[in-house]
């Protein structure tokens, strides 16, 4: 950004659960003062009031001296509770101000650079076959939030927000203006097997799967049983088409942006039940472009994480950099900075501990005769391209990449799955989960 501000939002961010912590422990010690007090003065009435029934005149000076003790204690608590909810509440503004204020000089910066970042946008991506890179892309979508002078000023919302706002509002005016309607588990193939090394390989072994069969393909996802309690959704890219049956076509793209994908999780969550999966069972899930975007929904979303162990994702080539997952599952993302798609949505992914972005330099030269030069996204943005970077991840991979890689190895040998058609349907009354079993129940091999 050009300049640099001493500021750490984590350490921010400790400081406040600390200052929360505090103040919910002085709580307790006022309380707990204030309880004593009240009993050592109940004390000292009621050896008053058994000595004078005795007819004895009894005063006690060192209950007397405690039941001073508790009282100015108590009040001290009292006064600490309101010094340190003064203080977390002083920490809160001041994390709130400097956001506002480092949005605010953002949107400036960028609304100041709009020159500079068009020509950048326009070399880098006529060094990239004509297509903007995935920095590129983030940085254009960022400029083009604040070119708007309402969104400098009017909202606190800094950049990269600014285009998660604006592609859900523009994705929700798409969805209003065509008709309504679901996703229907349609159809469910008898249970297939093939064999895997257990490595990353396998999860692009069953993408290619639906990669590679064309339009026969088409609307499929695949729901494979690791053991009887482990289980991965394995969820595809975009297909052609735009609004018609396939709900993996270009409009799946809304239905991941503008509604979570939550239209996709009646039946996704049907087809893990009807292969077996419980409440106690682990599932993984994986995508590709469209998929990850998909992948990353379903592993927040609350009705998935009631009924499955919604645990882990991987993704190739997907922009989830704004979707807000949960603190506790692990990811692994795999983008090439080539690839415009995983910075569509203008913004980096969120990075943790669990939380792990991969990004390689492009496609390796020894692979480029045979990647797809066609197409809207080009080489970069091909599942070739990504199995290629899955090889070259797992070559010479750093300690920690290693231990994120070990938390998606698969048992090696024959792996069971089977193919799940979905498709887009008028909008009607539910029939009820029953009903739709038996509509299916003739389709359905047994999931063991």
């Amino acid at each position: 950004m050009g300049y640099d501000v001493n500021y750490n939002s984590a350490d921010y961010a400790d400081a406040q659960g600390i200052c929360q912590q505090v103040y919910a422990q002085l709580q307790e010690v006022e309380s707990s003062l204030l309880r004593a007090a009240v009993q050592s003065d109940q004390c000292q009435n009621d050896v008053a009031m058994q000595s004078s029934a005795a007819g004895l005149s009894a005063r006690s000076y060192f209950a007397a001296q405690l039941a001073g003790c508790l009282r100015r204690g108590y009040q001290h608590a009292a006064e600490s509770v309101i010094e340190a909810r003064r203080l977390a509440e002083r920490v809160a503004a001041a994390i709130e101000n400097y956001e506002y204020s480092e949005a605010l000089i953002q949107k400036m910066v960028l609304a100041e650079s709009w020159k500079e970042i068009g020509e950048d946008f326009f070399t880098q991506s006529m060094n990239n076959a004509n297509r903007p890179p995935t920095e590129t892309m983030q940085s254009l979508l960022r400029m083009l939030m604040v070119l708007n002078p309402w969104n400098i000023v009017g909202t606190d919302s800094n950049p990269q927000e600014l285009v998660t706002e604006t592609t859900r509002e523009l994705t929700g005016m798409i969805e209003s203006a065509g008709p309504q309607r679901s996703i229907e588990l349609t159809r469910i193939q008898e249970q297939e097997s093939i064999e895997i090394d257990g490595t990353l390989d396998s999860y692009t072994q069953l993408h290619r799967l639906l990669n590679d069969g064309g339009e026969n393909e088409h609307s499929k996802f695949i729901v494979a049983q690791v053991d009887p309690n482990k289980y991965i959704v394995i969820i595809p890219g975009t297909q052609d088409g735009l609004g018609g049956p396939n709900p993996f076509d270009t409009m799946g793209i809304v239905d991941a942006f503008g509604r979570d994908s939550e239209n996709y999780v009646g039946p996704i969550s049907d087809a893990l039940e009807y292969s077996g999966a419980g409440p106690d069972d682990e599932v993984i899930v994986t995508g590709y472009s469209q998929g990850g975007i998909h992948a990353a929904n379903l592993l927040k979303n609350r009705l998935m994480r009631k009924k499955f162990k919604m645990t882990k994702a991987i993704t190739f080539g997907s922009p989830i950099g704004g979707i807000d997952l949960p603190e506790e599952v692990r990811t692994l993302s795999l983008e090439d900075k080539k690839d415009m798609v995983p910075g569509t949505d203008g913004r980096g992914n969120k990075v943790t501990e669990r939380q792990m972005t991969v990004s390689f330099d492009g496609p390796r030269r020894q692979i480029m005769d045979q990647l797809p030069q066609d197409g809207i996204f080009g080489a970069p943005h091909s599942l070739t391209n990504y199995e290629d970077h899955v090889r070259e991840l797992q070559q010479e991979p750093t300690p920690e990449i290693r231990q994120q890689l070990s938390e998606f190895t698969l048992p090696t040998g024959p792996l069971a799955f089977r193919r799940f058609t979905i498709e887009r349907r008028a909008e009607r009354k539910p029939k009820g989960k029953e009903k739709r079993r038996e509509d299916l129940d003739h389709q359905i091999a047994p999931p063991h």
